[in-house]
């Protein structure tokens, strides 16, 4: 499942309402076609402050609501299974 991802997905990279509402994110240096998984490793992975013991649970958080958002863009066809996506 090829996507445009970010490529530089860090907190630093990232900005926040003050309730985390809203979010946005800048320093597109690195943008290109990759897995959609990898933007969420990325983030993941050198996001010290998340225990490792959440990961995967953020991982299907994240991946729930693109399926939910896809789906309302009739478009749930493109989204490979979950297991696949978290391999990826």
């Amino acid at each position: 499942f090829q996507t445009i991802c970010h490529g530089d997905a860090k907190l630093e990279n990232m900005m926040f309402t003050g309730e985390f509402a809203e979010a946005g994110i800048f320093d597109f240096q690195y943008t290109g076609k990759a897995s959609a998984a990898k933007d969420v490793a990325y983030c993941l992975l050198f996001s010290q402050h998340i225990p490792r013991d959440r990961q995967l649970e953020l991982v299907r958080l994240y991946y729930k609501t693109l399926e939910t958002n896809l789906r309302e863009l009739d478009r749930g066809d493109v989204l490979p299974p979950r297991e696949v996506f978290e391999e990826s």
